[in-house]
């Protein structure tokens, strides 16, 4: 293996590691991981549900007590800036 491929898998895997040791999956965009923090952030009393975000598009999954806690999910999550759509399966 050539030395400049080495030094390149060895940056990258340093990236990945740095990534995934901050919370942040390794090809999340910038936005992405924003748009995450803050509807997290928003919503941290609801522990069973999960929050995917992909091209600005917020995917909930999970258990929230009612159908109001729901529709504040989903209406909290449409107020975060660069959020284009929000699917939900509560």
């Amino acid at each position: 293996m050539s030395n400049k491929l080495a030094q390149a898998l060895l940056i990258a895997g340093v990236l990945v590691l740095t990534a995934c040791a901050a919370g942040r999956p390794p090809f999340m965009t910038d936005s992405d991981w924003a748009i995450k923090q803050s509807i997290q952030t928003e919503l941290s009393e609801y522990k069973d549900l999960k929050i995917i975000v992909s091209g600005g598009t917020v995917y909930f999954d999970g258990e929230v007590p009612n159908v109001s806690d729901r529709n504040r999910a989903v209406a909290t999550a449409k107020e975060i800036p660069g959020v284009k759509a929000v699917f939900e399966d509560l």
